[in-house]
């Protein structure tokens, strides 16, 4: 499988990753979570750590307000779950609805920068994060055709 090294690299990208987290550190966060997807993508490893790292860099990106980068990682994270579970899997369809709702905040955002005043965009940020993450956006699960 994987030597032992490398299962300890994993280990500390996600101890490294945890810490800058728990500290709100988005900075160390994102780094290590870059340096873990190209480790993954060096070595071809498309697992469960591949997937963890790309779920967790989109999160720590839509929680920087960076939908662009958030977008990548989800549609990388899409690609991944489909290539290991099959397009079926529910877990595809979670990966979907990710991509989908990063992609709708980053099209609300842009357009509320272009027309309104800043706490406008701050009150739809906080409102659409918390139905992100509480699961609460419209189903987005459709598959694409």
């Amino acid at each position: 499988m994987f030597s032992n090294g490398h299962e300890v690299l994993w280990r500390t990208y996600f101890e490294i990753f945890q810490r800058a987290r728990k500290h709100n550190d988005f900075v160390s966060a994102q780094k290590t979570l870059d340096h873990a997807l190209c480790d993954a993508e060096d070595f071809m490893e498309l697992d469960e750590r591949m997937i963890w790292a790309c779920h967790s860099l989109g999160a720590v990106y839509c929680e920087q307000r960076k939908y662009d980068s958030a977008e990548i990682v989800y549609s990388r994270l899409l690609e991944v779950r489909e290539k290991i579970l099959g397009p079926d899997h529910p877990d595809v369809a979670d990966s979907f609805e990710k991509l989908a709702a990063t992609q709708l905040m980053h099209q609300r955002t842009s357009k509320l920068l272009e027309n309104s005043d800043s706490s406008v965009y701050e009150l739809l940020q906080v409102s659409e994060l918390s139905k992100l993450s509480s699961g609460t956006l419209p189903n987005q699960r459709e598959r694409r055709r």
